[in-house]
């Protein structure tokens, strides 16, 4: 079975929630958040060849350096917030 969810979501870091029966701050608690991404046994065909990380016969776009990596991670990760 295959599960695919694709949401854009973060968790504020925030140190207080309101409770909605009362208004009141309370502070916050552990939180955690799971992401759950599609899985495939086939070849991938995406368009997205130097974004993707299948392998397609050794033809695989991965970051050139570090600073490289570091520009990729902010505009397809630290940005989902």
């Amino acid at each position: 079975m295959m599960l695919a969810v694709t949401t854009k979501f973060s968790i504020a870091k925030r140190k207080y929630d309101i409770n909605p029966d009362n208004n009141r701050l309370i502070r916050r608690q552990l939180r955690v958040s799971f992401t759950f991404r599609k899985t495939s046994s086939q070849k991938c065909r995406c368009p997205f060849i130097e974004y993707c990380d299948w392998d397609r016969n050794g033809v695989m776009k991965i970051p050139q350096n570090d600073e490289h990596g570091k520009r990729i991670e902010d505009n397809y990760v630290a940005t989902v917030c």
